[in-house]
């Protein structure tokens, strides 16, 4: 599933990349609607697991999750300038408070994700964790500074992906998938999810066709759901054909490569030609996610690469500083 989602994600940014109308395309509504609740709510289903077999200590939620997302969120923010060639030691101070202000610049889904495990780690230590993750979605300001309104956003997704793990074996979800009829529920979140898409807005603007932006909130939450739902039901169809399988779960093991190099493979590409062809840009979008895979094997044979690209997932200087 992580597999099909971060080649989604591609295939949205190159979208974006190559048209400027692109919040009116279809495919594109497709994608956005539900690609990165998606990643939060597997996210969140990992960590549930995580949290089963080996709790949620400083080390391990704080610690690690620090080193191994926070460090390649911030190094690529600016090896993007680097890159650009706008980058200047003058403007680095200015640039951080930039980054700070709208925080969903760059690699923004790796900040969020450490403020998720943050948030996991203070709600472990309570006996009703659950309770206190409902809390933190209802006292988090809709603020964009340190990006408050995407960690309120996002982990109600990441809370309903750990409620999966904990309650799958829960007596009521097993009766209620012998009752209901499984083909006719699917068809009807096909059809619900394809309709709700005509109605589906990325952000509010002043002419949209919900009164507030709350509505829009609760619209898009909706169709999230319906979204993740029917991508679900696909992925179980492309797990049937062995060569998709190995192709998604090569991806979805190396999305983190993936996510981070799509960005600048685009951004040469358009340089160089604007493609108006949605196949074209999904071939060109399969191409970068495996030309990702292999060049990030050929980078980390050193250390510097190995960090910035988050491929140490384990730590073990705290260790040895308890044996010092």
């Amino acid at each position: 599933m992580k597999g099909l989602a971060i080649l989604l994600v591609v295939f949205g940014h190159s979208i974006q990349v190559n048209y400027t109308n692109f919040d009116e395309i279809l495919i594109f509504k497709f994608i956005y609607s539900f690609h990165m609740p998606m990643f939060i709510l597997i996210s969140g289903y990992l960590a549930a697991k995580s949290l089963s077999l080996g709790g949620c200590n400083m080390e391990k939620c704080i610690f690690q999750k620090a080193f191994f997302l926070l460090i390649p969120y911030f190094s690529w923010y600016f090896i993007g300038f680097i890159l650009s060639g706008t980058f200047s030691f003058s403007t680095i101070f200015d640039n951080l408070k930039l980054l700070i202000e709208g925080i969903d610049k760059g690699l923004w889904f790796l900040y969020i994700l450490f403020l998720l495990y943050t948030v996991l780690y203070v709600s472990s230590k309570f006996k009703y964790k659950y309770l206190v993750l409902i809390i933190f979605v209802l006292i988090i300001p809709m603020n964009k500074i340190f990006g408050m309104y995407l960690l309120k956003w996002y982990l109600i997704f990441f809370i309903i992906g750990m409620a999966i793990f904990d309650l799958k074996d829960f007596k009521l979800f097993i009766l209620l998938k012998g009752i209901i009829n499984f083909k006719i529920f699917k068809y009807s979140i096909f059809v619900l999810f394809s309709i709700s898409l005509f109605f589906w807005e990325r952000t509010y603007m002043i002419n949209s066709i919900f009164s507030n932006s709350y509505y829009l909130f609760a619209y898009k939450f909706l169709v999230s759901i319906l979204g993740m739902l029917f991508f679900y039901f696909i992925c179980k169809s492309f797990f049937k054909i062995n060569l998709l399988s190995s192709i998604f779960n090569l991806f979805g093991k190396y999305s983190l490569r993936i996510y981070i190099l799509n960005f600048i493979f685009l951004a040469y590409l358009k340089e160089i030609y604007l493609i108006q062809n949605y196949l074209l840009l999904f071939i060109v979008s399969i191409l970068i996610s495996f030309f990702s895979i292999y060049l990030v094997d050929k980078l980390t044979k050193f250390y510097f690469f190995k960090i910035i690209f988050g491929e140490i997932r384990h730590l073990n200087f705290i260790k040895i500083n308890k044996n010092i």
